[in-house]
């Protein structure tokens, strides 16, 4: 039996590779810009908060946080207002889900439309995805009702007749 550093490594964690190298490269020369621009050092222990905090973005939404920073922060940016930066100036989703039909979309559809967001946008999606699946967001304030949600409604609904007494 072959131990699992012996195995050859799949395309995709080839790609995670490369992708967590890029952004890596990315951070460290925003974080050069940053010491230089601000007149500050950055220590090694905060480099690696800033890698650890922001390692689930690309470089090329690093790029796209810092340059955002760039123009509004005062003093030299903390990761957090990186990542804030980042979700702030992400491509908008709106347009792509405002032609799709609403009320009428499943639980199916609604769940496919997000997994191509999810190819399209990359991980831009990732902190809102489960908000979004759980409560049904669309554009403009559009629900989507799916069935099951009608059913949890309907369960709800005799729970409630059962513990207080149906009135009426």
């Amino acid at each position: 039996m072959q131990d699992r550093q012996s195995q050859p490594e799949s395309e995709k964690q080839k790609s995670q590779k490369t992708r967590s190298v890029e952004s890596s490269e990315m951070l460290a020369m925003w974080l050069l810009t940053f010491s230089q621009l601000y007149h500050q050092e950055i220590g090694e222990l905060a480099v690696l908060a800033y890698k650890e905090a922001l390692k689930s973005f690309s470089a090329e939404q690093i790029d796209r946080g810092c340059r955002e920073v760039i123009r509004t922060c005062v003093f030299i940016p903390k990761p957090k207002e990186i990542s804030d930066a980042i979700r702030d100036t992400a491509p908008s989703l709106h347009a792509e889900l405002k032609s799709l039909p609403s009320p009428s979309m499943t639980t199916e559809e609604f769940k496919a439309l997000f997994a191509q967001a999810r190819r399209d946008f990359g991980d831009l999606l990732a902190p809102n995805e489960n908000l979004a699946l759980k409560e049904n967001l669309m554009p403009d304030g559009v629900v989507v009702i799916t069935d099951e949600m009608r059913a949890e409604q309907k369960r709800k609904a005799a729970e409630a007749a059962a513990k207080f007494g149906k009135t009426g």
